[in-house]
């Protein structure tokens, strides 16, 4: 067989297997498509109409990947010279080319990442506040007091006695174990009216 009908069969193989993906542009080359996500044109429109003013993101090929792509399809063809190559050249191509698009969305990606881990630390920063010592919390302290004059308050609500001392109130007088009334006595009057 002919190499030129081994080509042309190749191709014809090639265009039923991927037919999105290929463009035959003549007897000889065929233009592999990268991105087999393309969206239609309409759909484009519409997603720059929801974000006036702001250009999508777009993972293209620039010129240094195309040349890294020219040496890596120079190289597989050098290798399959005598042979029918076309379906071999194509996919090493389009294997190639998504690599280096998802090595570029990976980056992208560790990109957004590591902004969005320096934004939450941002937020994080507000948290942190002050440490507390001993010596801040009694400034804190004195000047909360002073603030809601919390001492004339206290000055007000406490109760003297007729010696004009202040008196103990009764939670003042359990902690400090001040009782005017012996507990064993009271708890024997308690037990003395239980009926059973």
């Amino acid at each position: 067989m002919d190499p030129l009908e081994e080509q042309a069969q190749e191709i014809e193989v090639l265009e039923s297997i991927y037919p999105d993906e290929l463009e035959n542009v003549g007897e000889k080359w065929i233009n592999p498509d990268h991105d087999e996500y393309d969206e239609d044109e309409d759909d484009e429109e519409d997603e720059e109409e929801q974000l006036p003013g702001v250009a999508p993101a777009l993972l293209e090929l620039n010129q240094k990947d195309c040349l890294s792509l020219h040496k890596i399809l120079e190289a597989s063809a050098e290798e399959n010279i005598g042979m029918a190559s076309v379906f071999t050249l194509a996919s090493t191509v389009k294997e190639e080319a998504e690599a280096i698009v998802q090595a570029k969305f990976d980056a992208a990606e560790q990109e957004r990442v590591k902004e969005m881990l320096r934004q939450e630390a941002e937020e994080q920063k507000k948290f942190i506040g002050t440490p507390v010592t001993v010596e801040s919390f009694k400034e804190w302290r004195l000047k909360f007091r002073a603030e809601f004059k919390l001492d004339e308050k206290d000055h007000v609500h406490t109760v003297y006695d007729s010696k004009g001392q202040a008196r103990l109130t009764g939670r003042q007088m359990f902690e400090r174990g001040i009782s005017n009334i012996d507990e064993d006595e009271e708890l024997e009057t308690g037990v003395g009216n239980l009926k059973v």
